[in-house]
Parts: structure tokens; sequence; C-alpha cells
């Protein structure tokens, strides 16, 4: 299955590539941030709003500005590998499995 570093910055993909997101700010931030969430409490979801400051520490945007860099940084994870291991809820995103 997938496999995560705990600090984000590469994970390994069921088919085994390994994606590395040391250059990757944003997206690495979230998944650090997922990854922790999922470790204190599996199946837990973030809001939107805690992966907004996760993903961008001490940036003010509008609402609308914020759900579009999330939406753009989700988008991006799971091109690289995390897909159907990243779930929208309607409450915000949690990683299964």
């Amino acid at each position: 299955g997938l496999a995560v570093a705990r600090d984000g910055s590469a994970l390994r993909t069921a088919a085994g590539d390994v994606v590395r997101l040391e250059t990757r700010g944003a997206p690495k931030r979230i998944l650090a941030h997922l990854v922790g969430r999922w470790l204190e409490s599996p199946g837990a979801t973030s809001t939107l709003d805690e992966i907004f400051a996760a993903g961008w520490p001490e940036v003010r945007v509008s609402a609308r500005s914020a759900a579009s860099r999330v939406y753009v940084a989700v988008s991006t994870l799971r091109t690289l590998g995390l897909g159907p291991s990243l779930a929208r809820t309607s409450d915000g995103y949690r990683l299964e499995g």
C-alpha cells in the first residue's frame, strides 16, 4: 500500500514509486499535517481552515482564495500518488488506509 514519511517529505505509492516532496512547500506541509492528524486519530478529518494554515502558515487571504489554494495542493498530492488515500468529506479532507 501507500507509505508516507511522517514529515511529509516523501511518499511511496502502492505501485512502489517513490515521490519526493522536499521542494514542494505547501503540499509537503499539508501532507505532514494530514499524517500527524491520522497518527493522532485515524479517520479524523481536517477542516479546510486547518489545511490552509498547515500549507501556508501566517498567510492571510480571502476564504475563496484559501479554498482554491487547498484544492490545487490536494489535486497535486493526488496526482503524485495519494489518489484514493486522500478523501474529501463534507467537513474537509482526511487520509484513509
